[in-house]
């Protein structure tokens, strides 16, 4: 009989990069689980065999319905009886210990992002609430933690980063996930003068770069009006979802597809293929200092030139993997082409082999 076992984000939609096509899928394909997926409203979503999807929520995300979605999904689990969570999201991990003390579940926290350093660090809650919803956060992690059974970390750094962790974690990257088995990469595509094709993918945030990148296919521009500048994304931001498309008004060469709805991940690499330029334009906080972004994995696995601003640990990886500096614009803009190996892509056993690990 096939064990149950849940994913859940609150926020993250249903089948999302990580939670669906990274975790779900290869679990579901080693058919010993009977796999139920728990997340945000994916519109037309479809899962695959052995797969089943649950809403959790839908609506602004900053939204006070938030509140009391912990019993929704408390009862959820009392429906479906999972034998393993793997959680993701910090808004349910009290109920998902209480379903553990209660039941025996066993529980691992798939830690996505220093929450603490997001909420302090960058401009997405108002400012006089940041420092103490970022402290009440971590508090909150620390003392669930106890409860948790293993720890799946999705960058290197959190290693040092989190402390309640302890030695209870496998560090699982969000590195590229081929499309198919037999996938190979397009060839490179090389910029120069009358195709300069700049992509901004991902969410759509001023702490990820937004303005910075049309701020640098502004200046493309002035040099080659050839220039065009695809932003792709999802924009949970009101205010900024607003004067985005207000400032993109002003400029033909700025496509804007997706912004206040979500875009399936399939759309967004079908856009890394058609572009020579994917711009890695994150501001310079300590939030990001040491991550490594997916699309950055993405790029470099679809032979795409990379422009890097202000990013330290980005460099170095890209000199660790040789790639090629094609150009300097100034100190803190490095444009890297993909001319050499890099490690980029996702290696799906290393999470069911953990599941065999901590969970028999």
């Amino acid at each position: 009989m096939k064990r149950r076992i849940v994913l859940a984000s609150l926020l993250k939609p249903v089948n999302d990069t990580r939670m669906y096509e990274k975790f779900a899928v290869p679990i579901a394909q080693t058919n010993q689980y009977d796999v139920h997926v728990i997340g945000f409203e994916a519109k037309q979503a479809q899962a695959a065999e052995n797969i089943t999807f649950h809403t959790l929520f839908s609506g602004k995300r900053l939204s006070i319905k938030r509140l009391g979605i912990g019993l929704k999904y408390f009862n959820l689990l009392l429906k479906l009886k999972p034998e393993v969570i793997i959680v993701s999201s910090p808004d349910l991990l009290l109920f998902t210990s209480v379903h553990k003390i209660i039941f025996g579940t066993k529980i691992l926290y798939d830690v996505q992002e220093n929450y603490f350093a997001n909420i302090v660090y960058t401009p997405v809650y108002p400012a006089w609430v940041r420092k103490p919803l970022g402290h009440f956060v971590r508090f909150y992690e620390t003392i669930l933690s106890r409860t948790f059974d293993h720890f799946i970390l999705a960058e290197q750094c959190y290693e040092q980063e989190l402390s309640f962790i302890s030695d209870r974690y496998t560090i699982i990257e969000n590195k590229f996930l081929p499309p198919i088995p037999d996938w190979t990469p397009p060839p490179p595509r090389i910029p120069t003068k009358g195709n300069i094709k700049l992509l901004y993918s991902g969410t759509i945030a001023e702490h990820y770069g937004i303005w910075e990148a049309i701020e640098i296919a502004k200046s493309f521009y002035e040099y080659d009006k050839s220039t065009k500048l695809t932003i792709i994304g999802y924009c949970a931001k009101e205010s900024l979802w607003q004067e985005l498309k207000k400032e993109i008004s002003k400029h033909s060469f700025i496509i804007l597809k997706g912004g206040n709805q979500l875009v399936p991940h399939q759309e967004i690499l079908a856009e890394i293929k058609t572009h020579n330029i994917g711009l890695l334009t994150y501001q310079d906080i300590s939030t990001h200092n040491n991550r490594v972004p997916t699309k950055y994995y993405e790029y470099l696995a679809n032979n795409l030139s990379v422009l890097i601003t202000q990013n330290k640990i980005l460099l170095k990886l890209a000199k660790n993997n040789k790639l090629q500096i094609l150009a300097t614009y100034n100190t803190n803009i490095n444009l890297v082409s993909n001319m050499g190996f890099a490690n980029s892509y996702y290696d799906a056993k290393k999470l069911t082999n953990l599941l065999l690990q901590t969970t028999n």
